[in-house]
């Protein structure tokens, strides 16, 4: 065999091989990635030298694992064409910006439609570094982010963006049933604090969450004219949620767990809103949250209102100051045990949690506070404890690293474990 015949066959050996590889589920894609600026036009072929001027021409260029980079700017249009689907979770089809403090901001005119639409079965996409701003639409219809309730779309990831709703309009951002998402490190908003019965504002709730097996983190939620979060849903599902290290605060009602089974709310600081949490469902987990100071009109509602259902486990909370109730038990059943508060039998500890400084907005522990070492480990996964192996009560556990000690402005004050 010449050198030549030797290349030549080396050559069908490797071609053989990707081939094999590709029988074998194997793909390697070279993913395109576009580009849009204010600055550009949709002639251009959308390269970072010569970039599209909208997002929408981004978009119709998108194939399957594509991405296409946002540059910072205000962008006065709404995004109802489909993106195509992702190839993985590894690699998903993506629009992403800049990272703050430059991040793109998506804000229309006016008009009453929604601002991003998702309307068809997709899989693994992820938008990033986006700021959905929704405060000049109107109509209480209006929602900056829409997940058609009909559709089916796995593996939604959303990062580090922020979203604004009108002040009269509809949801901030809504997860339709058939969703499956994370949602992390994003800021949700009116433009005005519509807590306790504003009349420039509509009672809407900001993350409505109808879908299951879904993550929502390390979120900051303010200034709802209803519920910051709502998990609930008349189709069925809002199974096996998980809600933890978010900063919930001034919203009239902070949390509601109202359908569905299995969802977990823990790690959560949950203050000054109208009303904390509200629990329905079954098998509810609600463990080892920081719940203060939520008095709506009347104080009613209390810190934590466990409304009906069954098999819920609420342990390891710190709920305290409020007048309408610590732990309020309309109806429901579960086992309580291992909280910090006054006014009710599962109160293990009933004395001053002991912030550091509750007035500036930090709600870690002193190192005098009795709520520490004084939770439980049953039935509350994944929480890290220091000192003699107990759990502390409330979201943060003393001692353990990456605790910020100033006030909680930033949507990571609370450490993943």
């Amino acid at each position: 065999m010449n050198i030549r015949q030797h290349v030549r066959h080396i050559g069908s050996v490797m071609c053989g091989m990707i081939l094999t590889i590709g029988t074998l589920g194997v793909t390697v894609t070279d993913a395109t990635t576009y580009y849009t600026a204010t600055t550009g036009n949709d002639a251009n072929p959308g390269t970072q030298a010569s970039p599209f001027r909208t997002i929408n021409r981004g978009v119709k260029a998108l194939k399957p694992g594509d991405t296409l980079r946002v540059k910072g700017g205000t962008y006065p249009e709404t995004l109802q064409n489909p993106l195509p689907s992702g190839l993985s979770a590894s690699q998903p089809t993506t629009i992403e910006g800049d990272p703050a403090p430059n991040r793109p901001i998506i804000k229309p005119s006016g008009g009453s439609a929604n601002i991003v639409l998702l309307s068809q079965d997709r899989s693994h996409i992820k938008f990033k570094y986006l700021v959905i701003d929704g405060s000049a639409h109107s109509g209480s219809g209006v929602v900056p982010f829409n997940i058609d309730n009909s559709r089916k779309i796995t593996g939604l990831v959303i990062e580090d963006s922020e979203f604004i709703g009108h002040a009269k309009g509809g949801v901030v951002l809504k997860i339709g049933a058939g969703t499956v998402a994370t949602v992390r490190r994003s800021t949700f908003k009116r433009p005005i604090n519509c807590m306790g019965g504003n009349p420039s504002c509509s009672g809407k709730v900001g993350v409505y969450w109808q879908g299951s097996n879904g993550l929502f983190e390390h979120n900051e939620i303010f200034w709802m004219g209803h519920y910051g979060v709502q998990i609930y849903s008349t189709k069925g599902g809002t199974n096996s949620n998980i809600v933890r290290h978010n900063y919930i605060h001034h919203n009239q009602g902070a949390l509601y767990i109202g359908t569905g089974s299995n969802n977990e709310a823990y790690r959560n600081v949950v203050v000054n809103n109208g009303g904390g949490l509200g629990v329905v469902g079954s098998s509810t987990k609600i463990y080892n949250n920081t719940i203060y100071n939520n008095n709506g009109a009347g104080g009613a509602r209390g810190g934590i209102r466990l409304i009906g259902g069954s098999n819920h486990y609420i342990r390891n909370n710190i709920t305290y100051q409020h007048s309408g109730g610590n732990i309020v038990r309309i109806n429901g059943s579960g086992t309580l045990s291992h909280n910090l508060c006054t006014g009710h039998s599962s109160c293990a500890v009933t004395s001053d949690p002991q912030f550091v400084d509750a007035a500036g907005g930090n709600f870690t522990l002193r190192a005098t506070s009795p709520a520490i070492n004084a939770g439980t480990s049953s039935v509350a996964p994944g929480i890290t404890v220091t000192g003699n192996g107990s759990p502390d009560i409330g979201a943060y556990e003393y001692g353990a690293t990456g605790v910020a000690v100033s006030a909680p402005k930033s949507i990571r004050i609370i450490p993943a474990d």
